[in-house]
């Protein structure tokens, strides 16, 4: 999403160069290498979570292609901090079964979003992801109250046309039953509508959480599908709002006729 320049110039979109983007080939530490852990170090365990962050120079990271350590955990913390580690950088330590992002090690604050292009008079980018995270941290709340409130109103609404439709039917009136099918049809959208914006505010919360880009782009697309499906409602009942009218003119010349 942002701008690269190598003249501070011509800007162009860091996504129309790749090369950008390619995942850093890095190996982890071993015995016979110079950036060799400390001698005595914890064997190689699968269960990452019990490694300790202790202050001991045994970290690594990977930034640019370019393999970098030991260093203490609390270095680690610094760099992100600074902006220098981002959330998408690896990570490694001895115990650690595999490198793994900045942004899955406990204790590091990290934000992902944050980019290197230089500032050009706006917000940096790493004060900009700070504050999209806290605004989107801050209006979950409502959004949820938003498609509590519609799934609702759209359960009901579906409870309420299919009771009125099969009243209409024992009873023989035409007019309950096509009521009964109205309601049903306005409660679907109502309900498809809420799971829509559910769907969003789900992913919303993961990027609250992990603050992630892959959940930023789910929940936009998860908003996307809700306008389109909403423009198709609002151009159905358009048209048949148009048809009505026409219908209704042309009704009413003939009566003057």
């Amino acid at each position: 999403m942002h701008e690269v320049s190598n003249d501070k110039v011509v800007w162009r979109q860091a996504a129309d160069f790749p090369e950008l983007f390619s995942t850093p080939e890095v190996r982890r530490p071993n015995q016979s290498s110079s950036t060799a852990p400390a001698a005595g170090a914890p064997a190689v365990s699968d269960n990452d979570g019990d490694i300790p962050l202790q202050d001991e120079r045994d970290w690594y990271y990977a930034k640019n292609n370019v393999q970098n350590g030991p260093v203490t955990f609390e270095h680690l913390k610094t760099l992100t901090q600074a902006g220098a580690l981002l959330g998408e950088d690896l990570v490694w330590k001895t115990g650690m079964a595999e490198w793994k992002p900045a942004w899955q090690i406990q204790g590091l604050q990290t934000v992902p979003l944050m980019s290197s292009t230089p500032k050009t008079g706006h917000q940096s980018d790493n004060k900009l992801a700070t504050e999209l995270v806290r605004t989107l941290s801050d209006s979950k709340a409502w959004s949820k109250f938003v498609a509590f409130c519609i799934n609702t109103l759209g359960a009901l609404s579906i409870a309420l046309g299919l009771a009125t439709f099969l009243f209409g039917v024992r009873q023989g009136r035409v007019e309950g039953t096509a009521g009964g099918l109205f309601i049903t049809l306005w409660g679907s959208l109502y309900l498809t509508t809420g799971i829509l914006l559910t769907k969003y505010n789900s992913n919303i919360e993961r990027f609250v959480t992990l603050q992630t880009s892959e959940c930023l782009d789910a929940a936009h697309r998860n908003l996307k599908s809700l306008w389109i499906f909403l423009s198709i409602v609002f151009l159905f009942f358009l048209l048949n709002t148009l048809v009505a009218a026409i219908w209704a003119f042309s009704i009413g010349l003939v009566a003057m006729d």
